[in-house]
């Protein structure tokens, strides 16, 4: 009768442990869904000002040519939604890790997601334009056209609102 007392009150007290991990974890999950949503969002505004580009031949690029993403730097697991694949580019999701040599001695230029800055209640994320080339037996990797979008928790909305984009 002692045991069953004991496991009793163990249970009781492990319980409310078991709770308080299940709706941390559950927090998490929610967090991480708005990120990936937002990081999409920002994918979708990039890749539609990009195509503004080739359209009014601001780019050499082609609408024909492939349009490389450089998927190093998303979350694991990230998908594009349906929107990003409607916009008729010819997507390719590369990694600088999986470039064959025929690659790197053409060159190889994406859309790169650079990563994700907090400051204080503000969530920055930054995408950029990243060429990589082989010459002479080195591998080059230049940064330019960089964009920012500045997301800021709204406490009454309970959720991150879009606050600073680049223009289109």
């Amino acid at each position: 009768m002692k045991n069953l007392i004991k496991i009793f009150v163990l249970f009781f007290m492990l319980f409310p442990i078991t709770l308080v991990s299940k709706a941390q974890k559950q927090d998490t999950i929610i967090e991480y869904d708005q990120i990936e949503k937002m990081i999409q969002e920002a994918l979708l505004t990039v890749l539609k000002i990009e195509k503004h580009y080739i359209e009014k031949e601001i780019t050499r690029q082609k609408i024909t040519d492939d349009f490389y993403i450089w998927v190093d730097h998303y979350p694991a697991g990230f998908e594009p939604t349906q929107e990003i694949l409607n916009l008729d580019l010819k997507l390719k999701y590369i990694s600088i890790y999986s470039l064959t040599k025929k690659q790197k001695k053409k060159g190889i230029k994406g859309i790169s997601f650079s990563g994700v800055r907090i400051d204080s209640n503000k969530i920055k994320l930054y995408f950029c334009s990243k060429n990589v080339f082989l010459k002479d037996k080195i591998l080059y990797i230049s940064i330019s056209e960089g964009y920012l979008f500045e997301y800021e928790y709204s406490c009454e909305k309970q959720e991150w609102v879009l606050s600073k984009m680049p223009k289109q």
